[in-house]
């Protein structure tokens, strides 16, 4: 939010190096943190590898649904700012959008997350969450197909999105977290976090490309699909 304001008034490189700026002054109470001792490899009984962990199932299951639950979504983030820039929406509403209101609505959905898997379960709230926002996207590829459609709408729906995604998050992350090995569960959570991380780079690349080569709604339209069928299949 803070690098869209500051772009919107200043150049591109003042926005640059007030955001690194922020970044190194956050950073600066880390430095008062000590970490604790260490255990000894003679004190522990099991000395973490990667190949311990590519070999559980579990830990094969968790990369596969980082992989076809979080793509949707890392397209879709991707594509966000620069359809709303595309609809000659002006860059202080973006970073309205996507900073403040963007962080209101994860604070909301992360309750809204925890209060799911306390309701229904970690898997089921899963099912629902990323269900749920498969049919956000197609109210999104709706709204973008109407011509004139008011931008109060697309905010709302984007809103919308952002809150079952932070809701989502908390779901699957909980969900990842009882895959990861209680032996060496750091590690296993890494390779999740290292797998979503490789997805975000694809996702990004795949998703501008089709947006540019055909357009958002098709974007929107391919992740509707695989947004249901994957949660059906996997409920």
């Amino acid at each position: 939010m803070v690098f869209l304001l500051i772009s919107s008034y200043f150049s591109l490189n003042t926005a640059f190096a007030i955001s690194a700026l922020t970044i190194i002054l956050l950073t600066i109470p880390t430095l008062y943190f000590k970490e604790s001792d260490r255990l000894t490899t003679s004190e522990t009984y099991h000395i973490p590898k990667l190949s311990y962990a590519f070999n559980r199932k579990e830990v094969r299951i968790g990369i596969l649904l980082v992989v076809l639950l979080e793509g949707g979504n890392r397209i879709t983030d991707m594509i966000t700012g620069p359809l709303l820039i595309d609809i000659n929406i002006t860059l202080n509403n973006i970073a309205l959008l996507i900073g403040s209101f963007n962080f209101c609505a994860s604070l909301f959905g992360t309750l809204l997350g925890g209060i799911l898997i306390k309701v229904f379960g970690i898997w089921k709230s899963i099912f629902i969450t990323y269900g749920l926002q498969g049919l956000i996207f197609t109210f999104i590829s709706m709204a973008i197909g109407i011509k004139y459609i008011p931008h109060e709408i697309l905010f709302l729906l984007i809103g919308f999105k952002y809150i079952l995604f932070s809701a989502g998050l908390v779901s699957f992350y909980t969900g990842l977290m009882s895959l990861s090995s209680l032996k060496q569960a750091g590690i296993d959570f890494t390779i999740f976090q290292c797998t979503n991380a490789f997805t975000a780079i694809i996702a990004t690349l795949l998703g501008t490309w089709t947006a540019e080569n055909w357009s958002y709604h098709f974007v929107f339209c391919n992740i509707i699909y695989l947004y249901f069928y994957r949660s059906t299949n996997f409920h």
